[in-house]
């Protein structure tokens, strides 16, 4: 399964239960096109792995509670959690204007021209530019989002490449 065929919907961000259910957190503001789902898949280590949906539930305002089947306990729900949540582009109706919501490139990987810096984790709403925050390697950092600075946006591949000003990797690994 390749990401081109996938759209990145969030990440496992807790668990819910001893019974090994999770809750993922939406970047969606509508949690309807999720609720029938049969399969997600998790990205582990690089990998998207299937994961059967044996029950599926609203758990609040943009969160869902999921139980997979094969995930009977805390151990094996633990092993789930904090990591990127997808979805087969096919099974989903999402008919979202990507134009005005910026939440699109969660998910994205960010390229320095040809240098892969990581992959946006959240967009930081700001009055007067918005900022993506970019994980790699167990390090986030912040980095403006501004249309001068993006050379290329490919949505198959969800690939951004930028062309970052000189330092400010390295500005940001200062701290």
């Amino acid at each position: 399964m390749s990401k081109s065929e996938v759209l990145f919907m969030g990440y496992t961000t807790k668990k819910f239960s001893y019974k090994g259910e999770l809750l993922i957190q939406i970047k969606y503001p509508d949690l309807n096109p999720f609720l029938n789902l049969r399969s997600l898949f998790i990205d582990i280590d690089h990998t998207l792995v299937p994961h059967q949906i044996e029950k599926l539930k609203t758990h609040s305002k943009n969160q869902i509670r999921v139980k997979f089947l094969g995930v009977d306990n805390e151990l094996n729900a633990h092993k789930l959690l904090f990591k990127q949540v997808y979805v087969l582009k096919t099974a989903v109706d999402l008919n979202i204007d990507t134009s005005e919501n910026l939440n699109h490139f969660i998910g994205y990987d960010v390229y320095d021209q040809t240098t892969k810096i990581g992959t946006i984790k959240n967009i930081i709403e700001r009055p007067l530019q918005p900022l993506l925050e970019i994980a790699h390697d167990g390090f986030e950092f912040l980095i403006p989002l501004d249309t001068e600075l993006i050379l290329q946006e490919d949505q198959r591949n969800q690939k951004l490449t930028m062309k970052l000003p000189e330092g400010l990797i390295d500005l940001n690994n200062s701290n």
